[in-house]
């Protein structure tokens, strides 16, 4: 699955990287895939060598095997974005990635690409229609609500599957339904 954003700044990668975790430590084999050749930050994040990795699978100067980092053996993997390469949309539509997709996905019980946000570049929608659909994360106060609607616009001319929103940053209030069980009271002084 793609996790995407409608623009920059939604916490997209800390998503990705957080829901892998997650899914490894469920006991799921679990392969992270930076595919933001744009700004590529999950080597960066998770400490990393990220200095080869998708980019030179995709183009040949390396090998998937040799590239892939086993963060927690036989559970997490990651593989860094690599060499910045001139030409992310074409590298990310190419035959080489719809292969690479066909291979880790029977290796690998989940298969998460981080990629660039959806509206100013093409790349996580052309992830999105080869993978098995997206997960769109949308940081409350961050974008609007025409941005969003436009990212999900796209997602669906695509024929792209959206798996779902992800919401974050909701700022809690006293007067929400579920913000007394989530924040303390003030003692009432008699």
């Amino acid at each position: 699955m793609v996790i995407t954003s409608s623009v920059e700044g939604e916490g997209k990668t800390e998503t990705a990287t957080n829901l892998a975790r997650v899914l490894a430590l469920a006991g799921e084999r679990v392969l992270l895939i930076d595919a933001d050749f744009r700004r590529p930050q999950v080597g960066e994040r998770l400490r990393l060598d990220s200095e080869l990795g998708l980019s030179d699978v995709l183009t040949g100067r390396g090998s998937l095997q040799d590239l892939v980092i086993d963060v927690a053996p036989g559970y997490l993997s990651v593989l860094p974005a690599g060499t910045i390469p001139p030409n992310p949309s074409e590298l990310l539509g190419s035959e080489a990635m719809g292969h690479l997709l066909s291979t880790v996905e029977r290796q690998y019980d989940y298969v998460l690409l981080d990629a660039p946000p959806l509206l100013p570049v093409t790349d996580a929608v052309v992830l999105a229609a080869e993978a098995g659909g997206a997960v769109v994360v949308s940081r409350s106060g961050t974008v609007r609500r025409q941005q969003l609607a436009a990212a999900l616009d796209v997602l669906e001319s695509a024929d792209a599957t959206l798996l779902g929103v992800v919401l974050n940053d909701v700022p809690a209030s006293h007067s929400d339904t579920y913000g007394y069980y989530y924040t303390a009271k003030k003692p009432v002084s008699v």
